[in-house]
């Protein structure tokens, strides 16, 4: 099936981002969940060896009519970072980096089909169990023009 959406270019945008970003391929990314093929959420966290990790998950989308032609989208991605080690400022750097990239490739994040963008304020988190780990949450809300066919 021939995939061509909205949806689907302005989450493959996201990626674009990252993948063009200069302070995330410091890193770099040892895993990476995409979700070209499921809606899977890495539950329990990637293994230690797998950080540091990215998830970009839908979340939802709300429409809201524009005018009696076109309507606006606001997709939201939930977006998860994982980050071996202890020390907190390496997550806050990762979630950092991470907002960075979007904003740098921003107007070109746009591709013709992201009016505008939204990066939520993080949530940070320690974990123990199988290794001492980071993780960042925020949520992505892109705001997509859309006018269906009709």
């Amino acid at each position: 099936m021939d995939i061509d959406n909205k949806l689907t270019t302005a989450r493959t945008a996201v990626w674009d981002a990252v993948d063009a970003s200069t302070a995330l391929a410091g890193y770099p990314l040892k895993r990476t969940f995409r979700f070209e093929d499921g809606l899977r959420v890495p539950t329990p966290a990637p293994a230690m060896t797998d950080m540091p990790a990215l998830a970009v998950v839908p979340a939802r989308c709300d429409e809201t009519w524009s005018t009696n032609r076109t309507q606006t989208l606001a997709y939201a991605l939930d977006v998860r970072g994982y980050y071996s080690g202890t020390d907190v400022r390496n997550v806050e750097q990762f979630y950092s980096d991470f907002r960075q990239a979007l904003y740098d490739r921003f107007p070109a994040l746009a591709c013709e089909v992201i009016r505008s963008f939204a990066v939520s304020s993080p949530a940070f988190f320690e974990h123990s169990g199988k290794g001492r780990y980071g993780e960042f949450r925020c949520r992505v809300e892109l705001f997509i023009e859309d006018a269906p066919a009709g």
